[in-house]
């Protein structure tokens, strides 16, 4: 290694040293950092690199010293790289709003139905629910149901709704079949999910 490229490897990890941590005035000029999504950053045609978080909840996975990162991230935060080029140091930082369920929200094996019955037993309101500390991440549901008042059944379906749906039938016991189709915010669209669900009239209350 000649004496003048060991200058600026020097002052290239000085220069880390002092602003290790600081965000300082976070701009990306020129697009010096260019994000690839779920949470892959790159950066443009330099000597030597160093990346850093500055703010936020997240880490860099592996080398912090390649032209491209990977981070872990549990929140938004703000990613900064420094170039190093013929002995000139700069930075650039960019603003990362992070949020789970646009890249990896899976859909989840476990999704149910609980239900509540009207006073008057003639309303029945499903929802969809999750077990505790799964990500919903759930943009809209399509509801169907079929509900069979003697003599009759009768079809109908919700598009577009929310977790929940109110279903009107007879003042009587009478089963419900009832499916959602879930759209993630992501796009995804999960398997289909039916019930049949026998709610009693003896009084309100819920049930699963």
């Amino acid at each position: 290694m000649n004496i003048r490229l060991l200058f600026y490897l020097i002052t290239f990890l000085l220069y880390n040293n002092l602003i290790y941590g600081q965000c300082g005035l976070c701009n990306n000029q020129g697009g010096v950092i260019t994000n690839s999504g779920n949470n892959f950053f790159t950066a443009t045609t330099a000597q030597e690199y160093y990346w850093d978080i500055c703010s936020g909840n997240a880490n860099i996975s592996g080398s912090n010293t390649g032209q491209t990162v990977a981070v872990n991230a549990t929140g938004t935060y703000t990613i900064k790289v420094v170039q190093f080029n013929n002995g000139n140091c700069t930075e650039a930082c960019e603003f990362v709003n992070y949020d789970p369920c646009e890249t990896t929200a899976p859909c989840f094996s476990n999704q149910n139905f609980s239900w509540w019955r009207s006073t008057n037993c003639r309303e029945t309101t499903v929802t969809l629910y999750y077990a505790l500390g799964q990500p919903q991440c759930v943009d809209y549901v399509d509801w169907y149901w079929e509900v069979c008042d003697i003599p009759d059944c009768r079809n109908n379906e919700s598009l577009g709704d929310d977790l929940s749906v109110v279903i009107t039938h007879k003042p009587y016991e009478v089963p419900i079949d009832v499916c959602a189709d879930v759209v993630l915010e992501n796009g995804t669209t999960c398997s289909r999910i039916c019930r049949t669900i026998n709610p009693s009239c003896d009084g309100p209350g819920p049930g699963n």
